[in-house]
């Protein structure tokens, strides 16, 4: 059985598309819920656009985080391929 030491620590989380889609989901709910409210209490529309404008940043920087792990993935990629080309290169010359 493994240990949960901490709930959440940098080394154990890696962004994934899906934490921004779902966070871009919660907050689509959260301006709907929002804006309904204010509509039927204030009757005024875009009361829940501030939550919106707020946190709509947050999806943006999420889903660079996991870009730039693609990126940094692709990278290594592309150099191990490169050393294994290398490597069948000498191999059929050797």
């Amino acid at each position: 059985m493994r240990k949960k030491t901490h709930l959440w620590t940098p080394d154990q989380w890696s962004p994934t598309p899906w934490t921004a889609t779902k966070f871009c989901a919660c907050l689509s709910l959260i301006t709907l819920v929002g804006d309904l409210v204010g509509r039927f209490t204030t009757g005024t529309s875009g009361v829940g656009m501030i939550a919106f404008y707020g946190y709509m940043p947050m999806c943006f920087y999420m889903m660079s985080l996991y870009l730039c792990d693609l990126k940094k993935e692709n990278q290594e990629l592309r150099s191990q391929i490169s050393e294994l080309a290398q490597v069948k290169q000498t191999v059929a010359q050797g």
